[in-house]
């Protein structure tokens, strides 16, 4: 207490304050109302200064709060423009004294402040050993060490519809993709569904979902585990429930593609439409994937995957499936899609079909 304070003054104060906190402390209402207001004056304490540099090609100069840099694109958030996307290739500097990890296409990490490197086009990584300079090509992902969660959520959503009177036919698409990324591994989630519908015959229906993650390992390397859930009414298929794992690598990694191999084993067990009995089965797995991204001048994706399924224990029997996926930006975060996919099997049950196929296009959202 201040010695020129009167205690007449401050008791009465005192004991109000004591009395309210011994009311708010008897009811949870108001302990979360109090949470919620100390949590809301301290936000502004918790949120980053826009104090970041970014120098472009055209010598235009941004100060900002850098976010990441993922597929070749260098997101900030400033005062005046909010979140803007930059197309890294034109990027001359990036200065923060905020601490991030930076990732080169072999697949090193490297973590510090980003300072001048002193020249166009390099970036200069400063940790606690001695400063790292890197290139703009060989620099592939950049993301904030304290980043948000909200931040390492991505994904898209995709609707296609095709009616016609003809026949009262009409076919449904939903695609849905997330991926939630840390400094150690990656998680995916994604569906696939459609359903066509005719008035002379029965109703079709295709469903996968995938759950993945992936654990970063050195040199581009990652281990991998799944659990997958998919139906055909063209195979016949009720349900396949199969969880499988093994080890991958990605093989290329820049900032305009991806590509990865992995194998492993999955463990299948598969309830067909005609027969009573479900089907166990263990299988190798061997895949590819390959993701190409391009910004200019519209955003563009394209992806392939293919899957083999050796069965090693019906030995003779192979699966496959394999999809494409190209998505052109129409406007910001919405999306144009053309899609395909198959799914083939070389021995399915005698009154099952052994390929399904399917082609359609999409209108979707990216977020």
């Amino acid at each position: 207490m201040d010695p020129g304070t009167d205690p007449a003054t401050v008791m009465p104060s005192l004991h109000a304050a004591v009395h309210w906190t011994r009311r708010a402390a008897g009811s949870a209402a108001r302990r979360l109302a109090l949470a919620a207001l100390l949590a809301a004056a301290a936000a502004p304490a918790w949120a980053r200064d826009k104090v970041d540099v970014v120098v472009l090609d055209n010598g235009d100069r941004i100060t900002c709060e850098i976010k990441a840099l993922d597929r070749n694109v260098l997101q900030v958030k400033t005062d005046a423009m909010g979140t803007v996307d930059i197309e890294w290739d034109h990027v001359e500097k990036v200065v923060s004294q905020q601490s991030f990890q930076v990732e080169d296409r072999e697949g090193q990490k490297f973590y510090g402040i980003l300072s001048d490197a002193g020249e166009d086009r390099r970036l200069a990584v400063a940790g606690p050993s001695a400063a790292q300079t890197l290139s703009h090509a060989d620099v592939v992902r950049i993301a904030a060490i304290d980043e948000a969660w909200t931040d390492r959520l991505k994904g898209s959503i995709d609707l296609g519809l095709d009616a016609k009177k003809a026949g009262n036919e009409a076919s449904y698409t939903l695609g849905f993709n997330s991926s939630y990324r840390t400094r150690t591994y990656l998680m995916k989630l994604n569906l696939d569904s459609s359903i066509t519908s005719l008035s002379e015959v029965p109703t079709t229906e295709y469903n996968d979902l995938i759950f993945q993650y992936n654990r970063f390992r050195k040199n581009r390397w990652f281990s991998v585990a799944y659990t997958q859930f998919q139906t055909s009414s063209e195979q016949e298929l009720d349900l396949r429930a199969a969880v499988g794992g093994g080890l991958g690598n990605y093989v290329v990694q820049t900032n305009r593609s991806l590509a990865s191999v992995v194998g492993g084993l999955t463990a299948t067990r598969e309830w067909y439409s005609g027969d009573p009995e479900p089907q166990n089965n263990l299988e190798a797995v061997l895949s590819a994937d390959y993701e190409f991204f391009d910004f200019s001048p519209r955003s563009t994706d394209f992806t392939v995957e293919l899957a083999l399924f050796p069965s090693l224990t019906s030995w003779g029997r192979v699966r496959a499936s394999f999809g494409s996926y190209l998505h052109w930006e129409l406007i910001k975060d919405f999306f144009f899609g053309l899609n395909t996919s198959m799914d083939y099997d070389s021995d399915p049950p005698k009154f099952a079909e052994s390929t399904d196929w399917r082609f359609w296009t999409s209108l979707g959202y990216s977020f």
